[in-house]
């Protein structure tokens, strides 16, 4: 188990700024209007964050891996919202939405996301301190 520490809190709101950021262009592609639009996200979803670590501090004392589960969370959400935004930002970019052109857009994004979620998993999510 790796306790929730300050940096912790510090990571969540670089990962919930992102993924309002990337969430913005999924919801603009979908038609979906979200008030206050790329502001409200990148400014509530660290707020969210914060608070699900907080909540998963709380849990640890009866569940040991929740803390590791809340990280976990956090980084997928981000992801997720790297994946699905750069491929709905290059689709709304260029104006392909369909067909074999949107292949590479797929991978492009796909590639970006799996990437990002190698380095937070690695590097955050499941870092461990001293020896096993």
């Amino acid at each position: 188990m790796i306790p929730v520490k300050r940096r912790d809190y510090f990571l969540a709101v670089i990962a919930g700024f992102f993924t309002g950021l990337f969430s913005y262009f999924i919801f603009r592609h979908v038609d979906i209007e979200i008030p206050g639009g790329i502001v409200s996200l990148s400014a509530g979803l660290p707020v969210l964050w914060i608070l699900g670590l907080k909540l998963a501090k709380i849990l640890a004392k009866r569940f040991s891996w929740s803390e590791q589960f809340g990280r976990f969370v956090v980084a997928g959400f981000l992801n997720t919202s790297i994946d699905f935004g750069i491929l709905n930002l290059l689709s709304f970019k260029f104006g392909i939405y369909s067909g074999k052109p949107i292949i590479l857009f797929n991978v492009i994004a796909f590639a970006v996301g799996v990437t990002n979620s190698y380095l937070w998993n690695k590097y955050w999510t499941f870092k461990s301190e001293g020896k096993p």
